[in-house]
């Protein structure tokens, strides 16, 4: 399967653009500065903040996790260090599950532009 996308990739990259362009717009890029095309991703939901959101939610949840778990320590210890030890691990596991899906955006987008 991955000899078949390797195949296009080379087929697509061989093959010129029509109208006799190389298919590189290089004053399409030289007339745009790289803050316009920030915004412009960022306005049209191109460019992704919630991995960065994510992250932070994250490192919040663990801090939260290890303050139950402190407090929990008064009740009961063992439920305590239990909670400790894998309330941050299930939190990574879950926070991962939900970048995922934008690690495969990206991935199937930057497939899309080597195509073009």
């Amino acid at each position: 399967m991955d000899d078949n996308i390797d195949d296009l990739l080379e087929i697509k990259q061989k093959s010129p653009a029509p109208g006799g362009n190389d298919g590189l717009n290089s004053s399409d890029n030289k007339s745009q500065s790289p803050d316009s095309n920030s915004l412009n991703d960022f306005v049209s939901f191109r460019l992704m903040i919630t991995p960065v959101l994510i992250k932070i939610i994250f490192w919040f949840g663990v801090a939260g996790f290890i303050i139950a778990g402190l407090l929990s320590l008064r009740r009961s210890f063992w439920t305590g260090l239990v909670f400790i030890i894998l309330s941050p691990l299930v939190w990574r596991i879950l926070c991962e599950q939900i970048i995922l899906f934008f690690r495969i955006n990206e991935t199937l987008t930057e497939i899309k532009n080597k195509i073009k």
